[in-house]
């Protein structure tokens, strides 16, 4: 069958239906802040972890 709707997505089981994450989302944010950080060469306590990571 071809859903039509999203209703009809989660009847047929096609898609389901899920709630946010705001901690995952704040969690995503601040790595995502603190690795562009390293772009402008800023070394500091918050990007130290992830320049560390880029050399293994």
């Amino acid at each position: 069958m071809k859903e039509a709707s999203w209703v009809d997505c989660i009847q047929n089981y096609s898609s389901r239906q899920i709630s946010s994450d705001n901690e995952k989302a704040k969690s995503l944010r601040e790595t995502a802040e603190g690795r562009l950080s390293i772009i402008t060469k800023e070394l500091n306590e918050k990007n130290a972890d992830y320049i560390s990571e880029d050399y293994y």
